[in-house]
């Protein structure tokens, strides 16, 4: 009686879950045409193409190219009801190798994301049976815009660092982030180049190029986890002289590798190190060594469990360094475009220091490197490749504002 009260209990928490979810049509059940062809995703109610052109397959098609289960791709029937997405994550159709070519999968949320709040991330992939190869890297990626042409960027809010090779049952990629931008929208696909993606080969007696081929179900975005949630707690950093040092806890049994991601503005992250998990230790101090001539950066922490899935902390707002420098001044206040920006500056240190510009949105929009002198300095920038509007400079510790008019 108590295990059937449990499965009861997980099946309601499981509906309740995937009501919450933001995923306009994450099954793609609903259709404006039914697909006759190949390279119809636009058929599906709410999904688009971000890159090249994948596949909307449905049980009410009669073309091998869409229908359900049996297709060109394979056999396979729906994780949910009678329809998915497919695309190409790796290679190509082609017999021989091209590289870095890419399939993206994007759907509309049926509300931006709250900055600030953690969002659990889940989809559904299956390794179609004629694909020569399988590889990792299958994640989710969150956008403000719709892009046809979204292409690579050697990031994603959350990925599989495992090879998806099962080409019979559904796989379920899991993990969490924290969103810095209300973003309205999410794509599903490999946003890592080839170089960056572990493949493996899988090939059999039938395969239709040389690629990794997938097809997409039950794509889920929502404040409620599907699986026990994780939680992050104490996460921020301490700066001592020109190094940074990360500080984290995280009471998740499984995780075995973490990754610390630096960036510039907040929003474009790049992986810094990685390192193996301790055993029983939840609370981490990590140094960035990595990253000390940089004169301000954010940090995340990433996490990935045994099964591959990963886990991003909170974004740690600025870290500004220690630098030599003792004064800042730029001028004019207010300028017109295309007017030259004089900077006086004074070091105490012979070295580098970066001065960056930021909108008033907090993005970075230019970096100007300051010269490696000891002692007081001037010099002036051309400002005509920034439009009109309210700029914040900072250099190390020291910032300024300034306004530009048309």
């Amino acid at each position: 009686m108590k295990r059937l009260a449990l499965l009861t209990l997980l099946g309601i928490f499981a509906v309740s879950a995937w009501s919450q979810n933001l995923v306009q049509n994450p099954s793609l059940e609903f259709y404006t045409t039914c697909p006759n062809t190949a390279s119809q995703l636009t058929y599906a109610v709410g999904w688009n193409n971000s890159m090249n052109s994948p596949e909307y397959l449905h049980s009410c098609s009669n073309s091998i190219y869409s229908d359900v289960p049996t297709s060109f791709f394979g056999f396979q029937n729906a994780a949910t009801g009678n329809a998915y997405g497919g695309g190409l994550f790796y290679g190509s159709f082609a017999s021989t190798y091209l590289a870095d070519i890419r399939e993206h999968l994007y759907v509309q949320l049926s509300s931006p994301l709250a900055v600030g709040t953690t969002y659990y991330l889940s989809f559904k992939c299956n390794l179609v049976d004629n694909s020569e190869y399988a590889i990792n890297r299958m994640g989710m990626q969150f956008t403000t815009s719709w892009n046809g042409s979204y292409g690579i960027i050697n990031s994603a809010h959350m990925y599989s660092t495992a090879v998806i090779s099962d080409k019979t049952n559904w796989v379920q990629v899991v993990g969490s982030f924290v969103p810095t931008l209300p973003y309205n929208a999410v794509m599903v696909g490999n946003f890592f180049n080839d170089a960056s993606t572990t493949v493996q080969f899988v090939g059999s007696a039938v395969d239709i190029g040389y690629n990794a081929y997938y097809f997409i179900d039950d794509v889920y975005v929502s404040t409620t986890p599907i699986t026990l949630p994780i939680t992050w707690r104490n996460v921020g950093a301490d700066v001592n002289g020109r190094l940074a040092t990360l500080h984290w806890e995280l009471e998740a049994e499984d995780i075995i590798t973490y990754a610390i991601e630096v960036s510039e503005d907040g929003y474009a992250f790049t992986e810094s190190q990685q390192f193996a998990a301790t055993e029983g230790k939840y609370a981490y101090d990590q140094i960035d060594t990595m990253r000390s001539h940089l004169p301000t950066s954010f940090y995340r922490i990433r996490a990935f469990d045994g099964a591959g899935a990963s886990y991003l902390s909170p974004v740690i707002e600025a870290v500004r360094y220690e630098t030599g420098l003792n004064f800042l001044r730029a001028y004019p206040n207010v300028l017109r475009q295309g007017d030259l920006l004089t900077i006086e500056y004074n070091s105490t240190r012979d070295e580098v220091v970066d001065l960056q510009f930021f909108s008033v949105e907090g993005r970075l929009v230019r970096t100007e490197r300051l010269p490696a002198t000891l002692g007081h300095q001037e010099m002036r920038l051309p400002l005509g490749d920034l439009s009109a509007g309210t700029y914040l400079l900072r250099a190390g510790t020291l910032s300024q504002k300034i306004m530009i008019t048309e």
